[in-house]
């Protein structure tokens, strides 16, 4: 017994002390050789913070005026973003005079009607400015990812209250902002803030204060644990899957943020968010009547409501109520999508209007929305 004893502890002593011994040489070979290793990928990391991108006091974030840098965002290529005196998403650096001279439209949305990862005469806005410009209709972008109805509301009222003039008003809402009206932003002191759960916001905190401390310390150790897992832990690794199997992803229950049109239980959880959008989006169109802006809302499909064929979709019914009640012109775009798959396979469709491993619209998506609005628009103002 005592025997047993004995080499129970020897061993543990042996492996503790291989632990100490393993861990010093990890130590060593880290400071050694991956030192600027470690240095020279948080630089890259700190520079892909896009510094352009900031926090504003009033409606929460935006982009920095005259910024003229190519993206670099890694598998989705490099493209140029400029934006303008406002901080607004442009085609050059140009100064925006709060008067305006010609008809003035302004488009707000989020990270759709931004043109994320697409410079702005690929994306919609842009192309809109493109065909509407020999009219003398002079077309900006106040759009910026992650906005939602709250942010729209507030932004509008922000730069119409510091006197910048326009005409006309087009809200494209996402069906993500739903999400966001129920569980990312709220007013607080009139102004937009995050919801933060205090302790979830600490242990993430925590965990890139180890995983930091590991990676300059014991890099070795690092990678192993890292390899351990994505080997037992199954993740979204877009590097290791294919575009079908992230397409198969989004479009599957797991994906939640755009599931609320399709499935009810998902739905019910963000009830306050389609009540949220209502309130601000009714406080939105009041302030434009107020200064006599018109304003339109228009509404376009994610790959789950392409997929599904959602065209009756809540998004579409939701939006379209509130616009005949308000006597507001709609532009529905699930049509212009849903019914030119033709003979295609849905998952060959998808690809084709969609940028490789994400949801977005790439330049193919964006210019069936251009054209389309534009269509519609001369037809509305002829009507």
């Amino acid at each position: 017994m005592q025997n047993k004893l004995k080499k129970v502890l020897f061993w543990n002593f042996y492996l503790i002390i291989l632990t100490f011994f393993f861990l010093f040489l990890d130590f060593v070979i880290t400071k050694t050789f991956f030192s600027n290793f470690y240095k020279t990928n948080k630089n890259k990391v700190e520079k892909q913070d896009q510094y352009w991108r900031v926090k504003n006091k009033i409606y929460h974030h935006d982009f920095l005026p005259n910024i003229n840098v190519i993206e670099d965002n890694g598998k989705f290529g490099k493209y140029n973003f400029i934006t303008n005196s406002m901080g607004f998403k442009d085609k050059v650096n140009r100064n925006i005079s709060y008067k305006k001279k010609d008809y003035r439209i302004v488009f707000i949305g989020d990270s759709f009607t931004e043109g994320l990862f697409l410079p702005y005469n690929k994306t919609f806005v842009g192309i809109i400015d493109e065909k509407l410009s020999s009219k003398n209709i002079e077309i900006l972008n106040a759009s910026v990812s992650s906005y939602s109805p709250l942010i729209y509301f507030k932004k509008i009222e922000f730069l119409i209250e510091n006197g910048f003039e326009f005409d006309e008003l087009i809200v494209f809402i996402d069906i993500s902002d739903i999400e966001d009206e129920a569980i990312v932003y709220k007013l607080d002191n009139f102004k937009v803030i995050k919801i933060k759960d205090k302790k979830k916001i600490q242990r993430k905190k925590n965990t890139r204060n180890y995983i930091d401390f590991l990676k300059k310390n014991f890099y070795i150790s690092y990678s192993f644990l890292n390899f351990i897992h994505d080997k037992t832990i199954p993740t979204l690794n877009k590097s290791k899957i294919t575009e079908e199997e992230f397409i198969n992803f989004i479009i599957s229950d797991k994906h939640t943020r755009d599931k609320w049109t399709i499935n009810k239980e998902i739905r019910n959880k963000y009830e306050i968010g389609i009540a949220n959008s209502l309130k601000y989006m009714k406080l939105l169109n009041d302030l434009c009547k107020k200064y006599n802006i018109k304003i339109s809302i228009a509404v376009y499909p994610w790959i789950s409501q392409i997929y599904y064929e959602d065209l009756d979709s809540l998004q579409v019914s939701i939006w379209q109520t509130f616009s005949n009640k308000n006597k507001i012109k709609f532009y529905n775009f699930f049509p212009d999508f849903i019914n030119n798959q033709k003979n295609l396979n849905k998952i060959d469709y998808i690809k084709k209007v969609t940028i490789p491993f994400d949801t977005h619209f790439n330049e193919k998506g964006n210019r069936i929305i251009g054209e389309n609005f534009v269509k519609r628009y001369i037809e509305f103002e002829t009507q």
